[in-house]
């Protein structure tokens, strides 16, 4: 059709020229593989009996007999597809748990046959599980908390079909003849759950047909009916490829979870997707599943109406070869999705999930009641509501205790007020009617602690106008979405308008007009962006020894195009004037919103009055759309406003009349020239008293008041 689109004069994108080549390499690939001995089961792709045939070598492993962590491996043919092939699950459970006592996390791989690297990962997953308990904390924390039900191949029929020749490696559904010579039923589409709707098909011939009634096909009643054993099955995902997506319910229309569910599906979603990229780097993009499209009767929508926390993962890569992808990224693919698995485990593993919303602050303001916020969702366990409780102590002292109060879905207390340089720890603790005990943090000796300190903000940048920025460098290399100052005009990756409260409109951005996702993004290589000279230097607060902290506010997406995830916004830090920088933080995560970057100065440099930040953005992954901004930059300090000692008349070496939290000769000999003068600085004594009273009269008394101060504060 590719005449037709010419015809229409419509853009358009060839993304693989020749897919029966990159199939026929694939088949290569496999074929010299398997010519190779004792390498990895995962660096190529397998066939259905393949499978089968390592289901019963993990068995022997793994199994109650098995040589290796023996008692974790049960295997159960839950069902035969149409055809009459055995699907098989894997149960997975330490030595002495019994099954379907405990709850359970559900992951299937292979609905769709094409879709190759599902299965693999699916069953990695399961492997690693197994080998890593009793040795990796983490996993036999798991493990003890949570049973798998795994099976990673849910459409043997398919996926047998797929590996045959004459053109059908790019098979979707199962075999099921159908009226009229076609064959097959979606089995993303024949959940009992809004079955029929938008996003399936009744065509028969269609890839999305959704088969003649709900539960129509062996393969997903073999999925139901496991799922209906187990009492307990609190977590699924459903696996599939490709696009680099974590999706979660609802799919068949624009209609959100409930709360505080959807809460958690967001929450979860974003550290299951910051685990993915901080594995291998490759991004995966957190979001409601009709968000992508309406799909109807799908597998994870089925499973969150009978109470289980479902996920869709869509697996690598984003399109550069789709279904066909190489056999070398089975591995690193199937790596990181184990890496949020653990994430998921994490969460699942207590009864109720946990978490506080908002950042947590750098300082608290002295003397001033602080509000804390939580939210508690229950996983598998029943909320007490009289049981959540905030727990507090000040420098360490008795851990004092406080309800903690529904408010709506969320959970709130209050923390007093203290003096400034105190610090308070606290945590949150939720219980269940069983009762089982949850904190946040889990860990109660590593409770959330912060310090109590005055904040005195030193500059403040809005950018509404230009300070002095460097916009752009001699070697920068990027073509298009070059940093400058602007009102940004709102794409699918570009702010629609800055930071600065209303009636702010302008803020440092890679290029502002840009009307529409990657017309105006960053290109070809990377453009600078650097702050003028900020003073952090001790004169310029009042507050002496307290802390210099940077603080801006940054806007950053890499999660769209042909390289998602490939780029990074590099921040770097300077206190000589830019002569040398220091690394501040790398952004590589995208995150549709202004995010404040708060940083004590002194952890990365020496705080001085020519402190300048940088900000590089680059693409250098190859066709991804990269968007940054900039805004509210400030300087500030944090720590108590203490007086200076009354000797203390001077900065270092500076007849001026400044404190500089030094006393030395200089303070003596400024006091000593006062005092002759009769100036009124000099009178600090009710006379022939002293008190350190003023009375207008100075006179040797002053005098010798202020020497025994000054002797006090040196030592002399």
């Amino acid at each position: 059709e590719l005449e037709t689109l010419d015809a229409l004069g419509l853009d358009y994108e060839v993304t693989i020229p020749d897919v029966d080549r990159l199939i026929a390499l694939e088949r290569q690939a496999i074929d010299e593989l398997r010519l190779l001995r004792g390498i990895d089961w995962y660096t190529t792709y397998r066939t259905n009996a393949e499978f089968n045939s390592y289901f019963t070598e993990l068995l022997g492993r793994f199994g109650p007999a098995g040589t290796e962590n023996p008692g974790l491996l049960t295997t159960e043919i839950i069902g035969q597809s149409v055809e009459g092939r055995d699907i098989t699950a894997l149960r997975i459970n330490p030595p002495g748990a019994t099954a379907n006592t405990r709850p359970a996390v559900f992951l299937n791989g292979g609905l769709h046959a094409r879709e190759w690297v599902n299965h693999a990962t699916t069953m990695y997953i399961a492997e690693e599980l197994m080998t890593r308990y009793g040795s990796d904390p983490r996993v036999t924390n798991i493990l003890d908390n949570l049973e798998f039900l795994i099976v990673p191949v849910s459409n043997p029929d398919g996926y047998e079909y797929a590996w045959q020749s004459g053109g059908t490696r790019l098979w979707r559904k199962n075999r099921r003849p159908n009226s009229g010579g076609s064959f097959g039923v979606d089995l993303n589409r024949n959940w009992d759950i809004f079955f029929a709707g938008p996003g399936a098909d009744n065509i028969q011939s269609s890839d999305l047909y959704h088969g003649p009634s709900a539960f129509s096909e062996p393969e997903t009643s073999a999925l139901r009916d496991l799922h209906n054993s187990h009492p307990q099955v609190v977590a699924h995902i459903d696996i599939h490829s490709f696009s680099q997506l974590i999706l979660w319910p609802w799919g068949y229309g624009f209609v959100s979870a409930p709360e505080p569910d959807n809460s958690l599906f967001i929450s979860l979603g974003n550290a299951m997707s910051q685990a993915i990229q901080a594995k291998n780097g490759a991004f995966y993009t957190p979001q409601q599943s009709v968000d992508l499209y309406p799909a109807s009767g799908t597998c994870s929508d089925w499973f969150y109406s009978q109470g289980a926390f479902s996920y869709t993962f869509e697996l690598r890569d984003t399109g550069s070869f789709g279904f066909i992808l190489p056999p070398e990224q089975i591995i690193p693919t199937a790596e990181e999705n184990f890496e949020a698995i653990l994430v998921m485990g994490d969460t699942f593993s207590q009864p109720i999930s946990v978490a506080q919303i908002g950042q947590t602050p750098i300082t608290l303001a002295p003397l001033t009641d602080t509000t804390v916020t939580f939210t508690a969702t229950p996983t598998y366990g029943d909320l007490d509501p009289a049981s959540p409780t905030l727990f507090y102590r000040v420098n360490g002292g008795a851990w004092q205790q406080t309800a903690l109060g529904a408010v709506g879905p969320v959970y709130q207390a209050i923390i007093p007020g203290a003096d400034c340089g105190d610090t308070v720890e606290y945590y949150a603790q939720f219980s269940t009617t069983d009762p089982i005990d949850v904190t946040f943090p889990t860990d109660i000796s590593h409770a959330i602690s912060i310090t109590y300190a005055d904040s005195q903000t030193t500059l403040v940048d809005n950018a509404e106008s230009d300070a002095g920025w460097t916009v752009g460098l001699p070697g920068d290399t990027a073509t298009t979405g070059l940093w400058e100052l602007g009102d940004p005009v709102p794409t699918g990756a570009q702010p629609g308008s800055d930071h600065t409260p209303a009636p702010g409109t302008l803020c440092f951005v890679t290029g502002a007009s840009g009307a529409s996702l990657g017309s105006d993004d960053v290109d070809d290589g990377f453009t600078t962006l650097i702050t003028p000279a900020l003073d952090a230097s001790a004169s310029a607060t009042t507050y002496l020894g307290g802390d210099p902290f940077v603080r801006y506010y940054r806007w950053y997406i890499n999660n769209a195009g042909a390289s998602p995830g490939a780029d990074i916004l590099d921040v770097d830090i300077s206190n000589d004037n830019g002569a040398t920088w220091t690394d501040l933080e790398a952004v590589g995560s995208s995150a549709t919103d202004w995010i404040e970057a708060t940083f004590r100065i002194a952890d990365f440099v020496t705080p001085t009055d020519q402190i300048k930040l940088r900000f590089i953005a680059e693409d250098a992954g190859g066709g991804s759309i990269v968007e940054a901004a900039i805004d509210d930059l400030e300087i500030f300090f944090a720590g108590c406003d203490t007086p200076a000692d009354p000797a203390d008349l001077t900065t270092t070496g500076g007849d001026n009349g400044t404190p500089d939290g030094v006393v030395d000769l200089s303070d003596f000999s400024y006091y000593l020239a006062r005092w002759s003068e009769s100036a009124a600085v000099a009178d600090v004594t009710t006379t022939g008293t002293s008190n350190g009273v003023p009375d207008t009269n100075i006179d040797l008394s002053d005098f010798s008041y202020y020497l025994g101060l000054w002797a006090t504060a040196t030592g002399g």
